[in-house]
């Protein structure tokens, strides 16, 4: 997309909707999640999260966001890693947890006769006195080479894993404190933009002037927020949110954390 502004708004609407990919992966067995997972579940998987592209609504909107930057070269799933302990909700061969892609894509003739596209690591490994044990779930046997040759490799990182007390843990690669935040990946997306060679910043002639002009100075960090105030030695009042009041009025806090930005931002997905 040549108009940056145009670009800002997309990234910053494509880091709301990843936050709720965050809070999918961590809050499993809510009910808001077993709402989603009910509507959405199929058996077989079309995206990192359970979506049913035929079902309308918001929740089809945030699926669709990891092709739509694929095809601009920015693989999301990436992003998001598990840590596995007792691996009850770590996804066995969609999610990232042994290596730096799912097991899906290094084994996939094993993945398609699968029975359990979802299932967790807890459903196929598993300890008995400090031994890993396995058990699958084949639709057929894996005895022909292609799906041999892939079994021995699934065997061979499997007897490497290890299955202890505790609740799995998403983490966040777009950060180094592991934790997701919409500034982060908003960083990221930018800089991505800001690396392609052909970007340039261009008016869109159907783009109201002023929204074009309040985007472009948002990206340079130059609008009159308290903060930046506050680094110019002009005397506020107060550095918090005159909408809010509860944090820091920053650029990012404006556009993307406050609680009317995000109100705002949920209605336009919608």
């Amino acid at each position: 997309m040549a108009d940056s502004g145009l670009v800002f708004l997309r990234d910053i609407n494509v880091s709301l909707l990843t936050k709720r990919w965050w809070r999918f992966k961590n809050e499993k067995g809510k009910l808001w999640w077993n709402v989603i997972w009910s509507f959405h579940h199929s058996a077989k998987p079309l995206c990192y999260i359970p979506t049913k592209l035929s079902c309308a609504g918001p929740w089809r909107q945030i699926g669709k966001i990891s092709p739509d930057l694929n095809s601009d070269g920015f693989v999301l799933n990436k992003l998001f890693r598990t840590n596995v302990k007792n691996g009850e909700t770590n996804w066995f061969w969609l999610d990232m947890w042994v290596n730096d892609y799912p097991l899906c894509n290094r084994f996939p003739n094993l993945f398609s006769i699968e029975k359990s596209k979802w299932c967790v690591v807890a459903d196929r490994l598993y300890m008995i006195d400090g031994v890993i044990c396995r058990r699958w779930d084949w639709q057929r046997d894996p005895t022909s080479l292609p799906y041999f040759e892939e079994f021995r490799g699934l065997l061979s990182i499997c007897k490497h894993v290890i299955i202890r007390p505790g609740k799995d843990k998403s983490i966040w690669c777009g950060d180094h404190s592991g934790e997701f935040s919409v500034r982060s990946l908003k960083g990221l997306l930018l800089e991505m933009s800001l690396s392609r060679p052909d970007n340039v910043f261009e008016w869109n002639n159907w783009l109201p002037k002023k929204v074009g002009f309040v985007a472009w100075r948002v990206v340079l960090n130059r609008l009159p927020t308290m903060e930046a105030l506050a680094k110019r030695n002009i005397l506020v009042s107060s550095l918090d949110c005159s909408i809010c009041g509860k944090r820091m009025e920053t650029v990012d806090h404006v556009f993307i954390s406050c609680d009317f930005s995000q109100a705002v931002w949920c209605l336009i997905s919608q």
